[in-house]
């Protein structure tokens, strides 16, 4: 094996998510695919209820979702992957744009808080998060016990429950 290969090999490796493993996982990504629209709605609109969103939104969003998107360093290596990217872009009646980032990163569970904040922020600052009004992260689980401290570092947390609405 080449160096190249050798060095393109290991850095792959380096990438093992036990967590990605899981059937929870894909039932979560699936869970959350499915039912993006209503999320980015609560999210995008939190005040208004879904009768009004679809009275407001004349104009329907366009939105792309692309899964398991690679992260890069500032050298151009993958520092890690965002379990899903969505893009949200809407011309309102007025002739004005929204567009938003959102980033979900889906854990089965949490084992270690400090990490996942740590691994976010490294994110957060590849991605370039000077314009936090344009992004939002967001961790998808099906336990909430550090919601709020998430929330104290910018990091937004979903609730998933696969027998309820989304939010």
């Amino acid at each position: 094996m080449s160096q190249e290969n050798q060095a393109a090999y290991e850095q792959s490796r380096s990438f093992e998510d036990e967590d990605l493993r899981q059937p929870q996982h894909d039932e979560m990504l699936l869970w959350l695919d499915a039912n993006m629209t209503g999320i980015l709605n609560q999210l995008i609109y939190p005040d208004l209820t879904d009768e009004q969103i679809e009275s407001y939104l004349e104009n329907p969003a366009e939105i792309k979702k692309n899964w398991q998107q690679p992260i890069k360093g500032p050298t151009g290596e993958i520092a890690g992957f965002v379990d899903m990217i969505v893009s949200y872009e809407r011309t309102d009646e007025s002739g004005d744009t929204i567009s938003k980032v959102f980033f979900f990163d889906v854990r089965t569970t949490i084992p270690s808080l400090g990490q996942l904040i740590r691994e976010i922020n490294t994110y957060k600052l590849y991605l370039g998060f000077e314009q936090s009004w344009l992004y939002t992260y967001l961790v998808v689980g099906p336990d909430d016990r550090y919601a709020k401290i998430l929330a104290e570092q910018g990091i937004q947390f979903l609730s998933y429950d696969p027998e309820l609405s989304p939010l």
